[in-house]
C-alpha cells in the first residue's frame, strides 16, 4: 500500500515481530533509546496455550526498517518465554489490576518508564473506558529499570505506587528531552468536551524520581504550576498511546496517534513544544474486516531519517494483534 497525499508519501512495510519466538501476539511498541539499543515496550502479551501476561520487552539494534531487524532478544524466564517486565502488586492481581508501560527516557544508564495501571472490569460501572473492551484507567506511575542487573522497580510517591488518579491524567504517554527539562504528556478525560485531551508537564532531569518536583503547563505563555488540577490541555481527541517528537526537517514538534473513530493516524504539529498543536495530516488505515479497530498509533524517533524528512510509525490492528509499520515520508 501507498498512499500520496500533498504533504506526505506513506508506505505500508507491514507487520514488525510477528516473527518473534515464543509470543503470539502483543500491542503497545513504545520505543526508548538505551546506549547502543533500542527498548520495546509493549502491554498485554499472548504467550503459549493462549496465555496473557499483561506487558512484555524486547531489545533491538538501531536497525534500518526497510531492511529489517537484524537483532531480537526478547526478556525472558528460564523456559524461554516472556515474562511481565513491570508486575503489578498481589493486591492487584486479586482485583484484576493490569500495568500497560507508557513512554519512558534513559538517564545515567537507568530507564524510566511511566506506566497505567488497568482495572480490569465486566459492568458498566465506570463513565469512559480505555477501549472497547471492559478496562478502565486507575492511575499512573513511574517504574525504574537498571538493565546491568536486570532489575524493576515501581517507585513510590509517599507510601502510594500510584503517582496521578485516572481524572489527573495518564502521564507517560510520551517523554521527551528538551535540554534542560524533560517534558511528559499526559492523557486525560475531560468531562466538558466529553472527549480525551493532553496535558504538558516539566521537570528537571535530577528530579526525575521526585514526583513533587514535577510542574504542570496552566498557560500557553508558557506558565507552570504544581497544582495538576490548574493544567490546560495542550490538544485534545487523542488516546492514551501517543509520541512526541522534534522533526528538523519540518521544524516542528510532531504528535502521531491513532484515531480510532476515523480509522486513520493523525500527525499534528506546532511551533511550541507546549503547544497549542493543530493538524497537519491524516493518514487513513483500512480496516482487516468490519469489527477490527487500529489503535496504538505513534512515531518511534530512534527510527527517523534525513532530519526527519522520513519517519516510521506503528499501529496495531486489533485482530491480527502485531505492530504494523508504516513509513512516512515528508514533501
Amino acid at each position: 500500500m501507498s498512499i500520496k497525499t500533498k504533504d506526505i508519501q506513506v508506505t505500508d512495510l507491514g507487520l514488525i515481530f510477528n516473527k518473534t519466538r515464543n509470543i503470539d501476539g502483543f500491542d503497545g511498541a513504545y520505543s526508548i533509546s538505551v546506549g547502543n539499543n533500542i527498548l520495546w515496550l509493549f502491554g498485554d502479551t499472548l504467550v503459549r496455550d493462549n496465555e496473557m501476561i499483561c506487558n512484555s520487552a524486547i531489545f533491538t539494534n538501531f536497525f534500518d526498517p526497510d531492511k529489517g531487524l537484524e537483532r531480537v532478544k526478547v526478556k525472558v524466564s528460564q523456559d524461554g518465554y516472556p515474562v511481565t517486565i513491570i508486575e503489578p502488586t498481589p493486591e492487584e492481581k486479586k482485583i484484576k489490576c493490569r500495568i500497560w508501560p507508557l513512554h519512558g527516557i534513559t538517564l545515567n544508564e537507568m530507564v524510566y518508564i511511566y506506566y497505567v495501571l488497568i482495572k480490569v472490569t465486566p459492568g458498566d460501572e465506570f463513565p469512559y473506558r480505555s477501549s472497547s473492551f471492559n478496562f478502565v484507567e486507575v492511575g499512573s506511575g513511574l517504574a525504574k529499570y537498571d538493565p546491568i542487573p536486570d532489575k524493576m522497580n515501581r517507585l513510590l510517591k509517599e507510601e502510594t505506587l500510584l503517582w496521578w488518579s485516572r481524572d489527573e491524567g495518564n502521564f507517560g504517554s510520551a517523554v521527551i528531552d528538551n535540554g534542560n527539562y524533560i517534558y511528559i504528556f499526559g492523557t486525560h478525560h475531560n468531562d466538558q468536551l466529553g472527549k480525551n485531551c493532553v496535558r504538558l508537564l516539566r521537570l528537571k532531569k535530577d528530579d526525575i524520581e521526585d514526583r513533587f518536583k514535577y510542574r504542570y503547563l496552566k498557560s500557553f505563555k508558557p506558565e507552570w504550576t504544581e497544582d495538576v488540577n490548574e493544567a490546560i490541555d495542550v490538544t485534545d481527541d487523542v488516546p492514551c498511546e501517543m509520541s512526541i517528537s522534534y522533526n528538523r526537517y519540518l521544524k516542528k514538534y510532531l504528535i502521531v496517534h491513532s484515531l480510532v473513530s476515523r480509522d486513520s493516524i493523525v500527525l499534528k504539529v506546532s511551533d511550541n513544544l507546549w503547544g497549542p498543536y493543530e493538524d497537519f495530516c491524516t493518514i487513513p488505515v483500512k480496516r482487516v474486516s468490519p469489527n477490527t479497530f487500529r489503535y496504538a498509533g505513534k512515531e518511534h524517533k530512534e527510527l527517523a531519517k534525513e532530519n526527519g524528512r522520513i519517519i516510521y510509525i506503528t499501529y496495531v490492528e486489533s485482530e491480527i494483534y502485531w505492530p504494523h509499520l508504516l513509513r512516512v515520508r515528508f514533501r
